[in-house]
Parts: C-alpha cells; sequence; structure tokens
C-alpha cells in the first residue's frame, strides 16, 4: 500500500471514529460539561468504550462542532 493510500484510509477511520464517539456521548450525555470534573466523567466514559484520547479531546472540550449539524 502507498503512503498516500494509507494517510488516506486512517483518515478516514478516524473521521469515522469521531462520528461514532460524538453519537455514544451524546446519547448518554447531550450536552458540553461544565466544569472539570464533569469533563473528567465525559471522558472517562469514551475511554471505557475505547474511544483514542484525541478523538474524546475533541468531543468533550466541543471541537467537533461540524459533528454537531449532522
Amino acid at each position: 500500500m502507498a503512503p498516500e493510500e494509507a494517510a488516506a484510509a486512517l483518515a478516514g477511520v478516524e473521521g469515522t471514529e469521531l462520528q461514532r464517539a460524538h453519537d455514544v456521548w451524546r446519547r448518554r450525555f447531550g450536552t458540553p460539561a461544565q466544569d472539570p470534573p464533569e469533563r473528567a466523567k465525559q471522558a472517562r466514559f469514551l475511554a471505557g468504550r475505547g474511544f483514542s484520547s484525541d478523538v474524546i479531546r475533541r468531543i468533550v472540550r466541543g471541537l467537533d462542532d461540524d459533528l454537531s449539524e449532522a
């Protein structure tokens, strides 16, 4: 597999992981955390479901705004 193909495949997987994490988070919590203890609780929940730390950080900090309209 060429490096470009591998990078494209990885980007696709990360995108689907982000979407899945957002869906799981939304079903469980629905609203962004208001304080650090709640953010930690949400992060632990997502980590327990096997999501990567980068995806968890994006979800918990609300950096997934592009998904909220999907």
